[in-house]
């Protein structure tokens, strides 16, 4: 199969579940699951492959590894996988020659690391796991885990993932793994799960190495000839495997057992002994007598776990938080609004109000213990202490439902522009330009699914797509970029929503999807006129910058609640939203408002109110029947460069606001004319003064007409 025999992603997709490869959707430039269970879902059912892809033809592409494909994949990372690749191959045994595709590597505070590859191989009969680091940049792809395949566009606009000429599937069949490396990979994996059934030592207390330190005294002495080597070992068990202590904390007590041993052990073979029972391994985890001691205060761990008492919920409740969100800058879980949010990397995101629960049960089951009468118990984890930790942390990670979502949470103030723009790579300062490295100390609940490249190529394809919409029109084209750019802040201080006009397949829907694929699916909501009315219509558009109504249909007796509705929104005012099951929220939503209509709405408004609250883009030409279908997949290639043009809108609307089109003012004329019949009448039929009369049929007549 070489790079151009194939053109769009279902066909690739297709043809990779022909081979027995099970593939599934990621979203598009992304290498998140478009599906619910991700890899689990993958399949070679070319039914619902194709029921994917014609939901979303942009779609990038998954393909599961380990058994339910057959293959293993050695991913190497850029530059440094590369080196480390060479340093493996030198180490074990070169590889055999196999199906490779080429990765377009990411970047790294501007920089591009390099190209990196996936040395795709066939199992063999084997089973391997996924690991991480194996080497500096290279991990194994097996069970549980997914690759990026051709022709999909990597996240950071690099490029997109292509074969290398001649080690397509098509030029080579799949090898095998030598044995060498099968060998160095099983036993990495061995090396794993003792580790995950080994608990981690924290240093131990001065109360601890007391306790060792007594029990040692007890013990015999040491006599050669009456068994006193077995004796000595099993001292340095108790120090070392019992106690868990370290070399540096329990070597000063075995020396001091061997100043009683006749004779003394010299300092060769007593390092023999510390060896070995550091090495033990036994039915007991290392270190279980520390759960014996009896532990004072709030929390205290041991070897992975915490003591703690049921009835002091808010010290288990830190525990938690300390053990499972802690970050050289802070804790990395708030509460805000009714909601638990979690740190990732790049933004805070909403946790389902079931799984903080889970998490915090399955915590007390694993690491928690209690004290009962100085003994050691496992904690009582059942749902009621479990629920009164989850309100505890409540208390300890609330944010007060004033903090806007862009805050600043740290001390003092930060340097940038206010709001910042939360771009995939960085905090960026839209004013100056400056970039700065992500935090958890900004809560932003969304972050771009794009990253800023100042040097991003031209978007030629974008260009000459906003081209056939309209021409010469460049106001219209400089109004959809402000507005663009506006919607990658959290800024809703100029109360606008953007109306687009046009007929069937007229690059409506392009335009909502491109944006949509800059700011990241997750952050954006769609829905329609009619579910905006709905009791819960407004809990979607919680946290999200943007809302899109494609398809807008303003009729029927819920009308006026829909208009009410986008008044408040864009207007700043706090709203009341209902949620299923729980607790209504009056907040502001930092969500702008695009609509979509085949013609201008009837938006009844006696005022006029909600036809200034538009900017209209016009759009006059359709391309039903003949529409390109590689239009998106190319605009997805372009995406750095169409933000770059978002920013370049922002400053400029900071600097003279909205662009005018030529058509504005007569659009917003007709808007309100459709919207006041009766104004429209007075306006247009009568004269009016205090001195002027008419006949009242005359007046129903001439309205009739």
């Amino acid at each position: 199969m070489s790079n151009n025999f194939l053109t769009e992603f279902l066909d690739f997709a297709l043809y990779y579940a022909k081979q027995s490869f099970a593939v599934f959707p990621l979203k598009p430039q992304s290498k998140e699951p478009a599906t619910a269970h991700g890899f689990k879902d993958a399949t070679t059912d070319p039914n619902q492959i194709r029921t994917w892809w014609t939901e979303n033809p942009s779609y990038n592409i998954g393909m599961a590894t380990g058994d339910v494909s057959g293959i293993v994949v050695v991913d190497k990372d850029g530059n440094i996988g590369a080196q480390s690749f060479t340093e493996l191959e030198a180490t074990l045994d070169k590889l055999p020659t196999t199906v490779t595709q080429i990765t377009p590597g990411k970047r790294v505070d501007g920089e591009h690391t390099g190209t990196g590859e996936h040395l795709i191989f066939k199992t063999g009969g084997q089973s391997f796991a996924c690991r991480n680091g194996v080497a500096k940049n290279i991990d194994i792809k097996a069970n549980g885990g997914y690759i990026v395949v051709a022709p999909s566009v990597h996240p950071h606009g690099t490029g997109s993932y292509k074969f290398a000429e001649g080690l397509t599937f098509n030029d080579i069949e799949l090898a095998e793994l030598s044995e060498s490396w099968i060998g160095w990979l099983q036993s990495k994996e061995q090396t794993k799960k003792k580790a995950a059934l080994e608990p981690t030592l924290l240093p131990a207390s001065e109360a601890i190495i007391e306790a060792c330190r007594q029990e040692v005294v007890k013990c015999k002495t040491a006599v050669e000839g009456q068994s006193g080597d077995k004796q000595t070992y099993e001292v340095a068990l108790i120090i070392f495997y019992d106690w868990g202590l370290a070399e540096i904390e329990g070597k000063p007590i075995l020396d001091e057992f061997n100043m009683r041993c006749v004779p003394e052990w010299d300092d060769k073979k007593l390092q023999h002994k510390i060896d070995c029972a550091i090495a033990h391994t036994g039915d007991k985890p290392r270190g279980w007598k520390r759960f014996a001691h009896p532990i004072e205060g709030g929390y205290h761990q041991l070897f992975g776990a915490f003591v703690l008492n049921p009835a002091r919920t808010l010290p288990s409740a830190l525990a938690f938080r300390r053990d499972k969100y802690s970050h050289p800058e802070g804790f990395t879980l708030r509460y805000y609004a009714s909601d638990f949010y979690c740190w990732s990397e790049n933004h805070y995101h909403r946790m389902d109000k079931d799984s903080i629960g889970g998490m915090v049960l399955n915590w007390l089951t694993r690491s928690a213990v209690s004290i009962v009468k100085d003994k050691s118990r496992w904690f009582p984890a059942n749902s009621k202490n479990t629920n009164d930790v989850v309100e505890a942390l409540k208390s300890a990670c609330l944010l007060p439902v004033e903090v806007k979502s862009g805050a600043w949470l740290g001390d003092g103030e930060m340097s940038t522009t206010t709001p910042p723009i939360f771009a995939q790579n960085c905090v960026y300062d839209w004013k100056t330009g400056d970039k700065y490295a992500h935090t958890p100390l900004w809560f932003n609940q969304s972050c771009l699914n794009t990253a800023i490249i100042d040097d991003a190529p031209t978007p030629i394809r974008w260009n000459w797509f906003l081209n056939e919409l309209w021409g010469d029109e460049q106001a219209s084209k400089d109004l959809l970029h402000e507005f663009m750019g506006l919607c990658l802040t959290m800024d809703t201080s100029f109360q606008k929503m953007l109306l687009f006009v046009g007929p069937t397949r007229s690059g409506k829907g392009t335009i909502f999807r491109t944006m949509s694929a800059i700011l990241g699916e997750t952050n954006v909501a769609t829905p329609t006129t009619e579910s905006l009315t709905d009791r819960f219509g407004l809990h979607p558009l919680l946290g999200k910058p943007l809302a899109t109504i494609s398809d807008a249909r303003f009729s029927g007796s819920k009308t006026q609640i829909a208009i009410e509705r986008l008044l408040s929104i864009t207007g700043e005012d706090a709203v009341t939203i209902d949620r299923k099951n729980r607790d209504a929220l009056s907040v502001k939503l930092p969500t702008r408002i695009w609509i979509g209509s085949n013609e201008m709405p009837r938006l009844p408004d006696s005022a006029g109110a909600v036809a200034n609250r538009f900017l209209i883009l016009r759009m006059t030409k359709s391309f039903l029947g003949y529409e390109d279908r590689t239009l998106e997949p190319a605009l997805l290639q372009e995406l750095p460069g169409i933000l770059q043009l978002a920013l370049e809108g922002l400053r400029r609307l900071h600097r003279q606001g909205f662009t005018r089109t030529a058509y504005q003012a007569d659009y917003i004329r007709d808007m309100e004319d459709l919207g006041a019949p009766i104004r429209t009448f007075v306006r247009e039929e009568c004269v009016l003064g205090i001195d002027k009369r008419v006949a009242s049929n005359r007046l129903w007549h001439t309205w009739q007409e």
